[in-house]
Formats: structure tokens, sequence, C-alpha cells
């Protein structure tokens, strides 16, 4: 299942990649490291993560890196239209009404009321089935934790850090990188809560991934905010959105 044609994807990277002028990147050459290129660009890890929503240090040589917020390219409107467009057209396609979550956009400051974290949590856990409830309950647990690059604790996750840490929790074993975690899931036709949903980020393949919720929703960690509540039809997830794999066991009623 995808939300965007390949097509779609490339042309957003391309534009994305190349767009802005006088911008500072630079170019993954063979034996970089995130560690190297911080250091030899006088910026911090977290950062250049930050900046380019990487995931471990899995670099493609050729893959292009911002190095400041002013290099951060503005997406064309038409663009992110057309992206929008499709993803909810995608989304009305393969993803049917199904008892899931109401949760709104979280905002990370709301973390600092415990009733409106439960009462998030437990609207979640209310109207899914046993398993997914199980862990959608405990993903919600961790919102508003930091973004911390090669973090998998509750100081501060990377986003396959936190799903793995998650997933852990319920007793079952994931892989620490996000392609890992792609290569293990089987592939879905509708999504579920409790599905793992996959992005094309900072270069080809799989570099982020978060647990989808329902009706629309997924919890991660974001290299900008932590964990927190985004929706899949957001106009740049929606452009970099590859598909969603099932890693739990068949769930019970």
């Amino acid at each position: 299942m995808r939300f965007l044609a390949t097509g779609v994807v490339a042309l957003l990277f391309a534009a994305l990649c190349y767009g802005v002028s006088d911008a500072r990147t630079y170019t993954v050459a063979p034996g970089d490291t995130v560690s190297s290129i911080a250091k030899a660009n006088d910026m911090s890890v977290a950062d250049l993560a930050r900046l380019n929503q990487l995931e471990g240090n899995d670099l493609r040589p050729g893959t292009i890196l911002v190095l400041d917020d002013e290099s951060m390219p503005a997406l064309d409107p038409a663009q992110v239209a057309e992206a929008r467009d499709r993803a909810l057209a995608a989304e009305a396609a393969f993803v049917p009404h199904q008892a899931g979550t109401d949760v709104a956009l979280w905002a990370p400051e709301a973390a600092k009321s415990p009733s409106a974290l439960r009462r998030l949590a437990e609207g979640i856990a209310s109207r899914t089935t046993a398993l997914a409830a199980r862990l959608t309950k405990s993903a919600m647990r961790f919102l508003g934790v930091p973004y911390v690059f090669g973090g998998t604790t509750s100081r501060g996750f990377d986003c396959s850090g936190y799903v793995q840490h998650v997933f852990a929790l319920l007793g079952i074993h994931l892989p620490r990188t996000a392609d890992e975690q792609y290569d293990v899931g089987r592939k879905v036709a509708h999504i579920k809560p409790g599905d793992l949903v996959f992005f094309q980020t900072y270069t080809s393949g799989p570099s982020h991934v978060g647990i989808y919720l329902g009706q629309g929703r997924f919890v991660h960690s974001s290299s900008s905010h932590g964990v927190e509540v985004s929706e899949l039809h957001d106009a740049y997830w929606s452009a970099r959105y590859l598909g969603a794999k099932r890693v739990l066991v068949a769930s019970r009623n």
C-alpha cells in the first residue's frame, strides 16, 4: 500500500534537495558518519539529525544533507497540495472506517497534564483489539519524551528506538533500525492500529517509523518534537510515506 506514486516522491525529494539557493548542504561520501559530518561542519550530531530526520549512522553516499535552518527548503505549494490530495484519496481507498482513536494532534506542552494524557491513552485503548490496545496504550505513555539521536530509553528516543522500546514492553523483540524493522514486518493491504508505518526521509528506503493509532494518525519520535502524534496525510509525511507493515500476532477481540 502506498499513498503516493514513486515518481511523486522522487519529484518532491528533488525539489527539497535543490530548491534552495545558496543553501549550506553536504553530500555524503563513502566512509562518512553522522558524527564525522557534524564535526567537520562545526555542529552537533543532534542538530544534524534534527535538520535531516536522520535515523542511525546508515548514510548512503550521494545523500544531500542540509546544515542549518536557513537552508531548509520551502515546499512548492502546488506540490504540497497535490501530495495531500493523493494521500487523502489513497487513505479513503485503503483505510476503511474502523474503531480507532479520535485523538487530536498532540501538543508537546500538554504532556504537563497527567489527566489529559490518561484520557488520551484511554480513548485509544478502549476502542482497539486487545493486543493493539496494550501496544497503543504503552506507546502513548511516552508522549513528550524528547528526541535523542541513538536513544532507546525513556530519557530520549530516536524513531526506531522508540518503536523497539514500546514493543519490548509487550515482550515482542524488534530489530534496532527502521530499515531492519521494515524487513521483519508483513505488508498489509488494510492498515490497523498497532501496525508500523514507514517513511522515506533523508535517504531512499525506510528511514523513519511510527506506530499507527487509527483514523489516519500515528505516534512516533520526531527529531523536531520528540514523541508526538501526527497525521498520515500531513503534507510532509504523506510525501514520504512508504507503506505499513504488521508485526503483531493475530489479535483477539
